[in-house]
């Protein structure tokens, strides 16, 4: 069961003001959702209904943003974090909580060589990559010392992008800040599908569909407990299962519940929050088999002694079980000796005649 939304929210935290590239980028189309603030206007509360948060270029980082990024992440939101290269910043070790680290400031040009074409962003986005292809070039970065997969790299081979994946979320790891101060990389072909593929991938994903006669665990977001809980509806079921509000993030119990394979509504009131499907458990096909003696065994432990077990080897199985319900048959025996005796009998009259 897939659930396809009408928008993605995205999010600009920068340093003052608002980025004009992330704005040319997103502001003017209808699928995306773009809001950008200052650091110190951030509504936390707001994160919860993001997709993608992107922080531009902050310098310091407040111990309450950080915690906030740290939630927002863990709960499955995508996080772009385009460093800064301000010599005053302070973000060395501003970000530990969501390991990502940095090494030193980094001043001189720098050329982008290699983009790898197998990260998920970048798949289908290029037919061919020339041997000589024009990449962004740097004025300074910050070096990264985070774990992850390296999506974009420097000529020194020192990342400029990567993606790292933090509990159940997404980070995404710039090496300078997007202003055309620091780099090209806003006004280069790149930036698009990067950043745009980064923003379609910040859809949270959900499981195909959950097993039947058990306590699933249900994901839908932030709906808070109130005179309207949600409920769960199906063509012959209707109920209220157990709501937890945890992080920002509202998760439904079905505790067994729903014993009918199929399609599923959440809803909120009258509104449709998500589609969810239930199906039988695949560990219902396991293919291992009692052999006779364990199956008399488990036969006698249950005080069943009304059975019997067909062993059949290469007799026919149906001749097995007609044998075993109707007995032993004898009445072609019967017909064959009938007419051995009758021929006995005809030679016999014969002989004496």
């Amino acid at each position: 069961n897939y659930m396809l939304k009408d928008n993605i929210s995205i999010m600009v935290i920068n340093e003052k003001e608002e980025n004009k590239s992330l704005k040319a980028l997103f502001g003017n189309d209808a699928f995306f959702t773009l809001t950008q603030s200052p650091k110190d206007q951030v509504n936390y509360s707001d994160f919860n209904t993001q997709q993608l948060i992107i922080v531009n270029g902050l310098s310091s980082y407040s111990s309450g943003l950080v915690q906030e990024l740290k939630k927002f992440v863990s709960n499955g939101g995508s996080l772009f974090i385009a460093s800064s290269t301000a010599e005053q910043s302070s973000i060395s070790t501003s970000l530990n909580a969501l390991s990502v680290t940095y090494g030193k400031l980094i001043s001189a040009p720098s050329k982008v060589d290699y983009i790898n074409t197998d990260a998920p962003i970048y798949q289908n986005v290029f037919e061919n990559v020339p041997k000589n292809l024009n990449l962004p070039v740097v004025e300074k970065y910050i070096e990264i010392k985070s774990i992850g997969e390296v999506l974009l790299r420097f000529q020194n081979r020192k990342p400029f992008l990567i993606h790292s994946n933090f509990d159940k979320g997404n980070i995404y790891t710039l090496a300078t800040e997007l202003s055309t101060s620091a780099s090209n990389f806003t006004e280069h072909a790149i930036f698009v599908p990067t950043l745009y593929n980064i923003a379609l991938r910040s859809q949270r994903s959900t499981p195909l569909f959950y097993f039947l006669n058990s306590n699933n665990k249900i994901e839908v977001g932030n709906y808070r407990q109130s005179e309207q809980p949600l409920t769960i509806k199906g063509t012959t079921t209707d109920f209220i299962p157990e709501q937890r509000n945890s992080n920002g993030e509202t998760v439904l119990f079905t505790h067994g519940q729903i014993e009918k394979a199929g399609n599923y509504n959440i809803y909120h009131a009258e509104d449709l929050i998500n589609g969810v499907s239930f199906n039988y458990d695949r560990r219902e096909s396991s293919m291992e088999f009692f052999n006779s003696e364990e199956l008399r065994s488990s036969l006698d432990q249950n005080g069943m002694n009304q059975y019997a077990i067909l062993s059949s080897n290469n007799e026919l199985l149906s001749q097995e079980i007609t044998e075993n319900t109707q007995g032993f048959s004898l009445w072609k025996y019967c017909i064959i000796l009938c007419l051995l005796f009758l021929g006995f009998e005809v030679i016999l009259l014969r002989l004496y005649h």
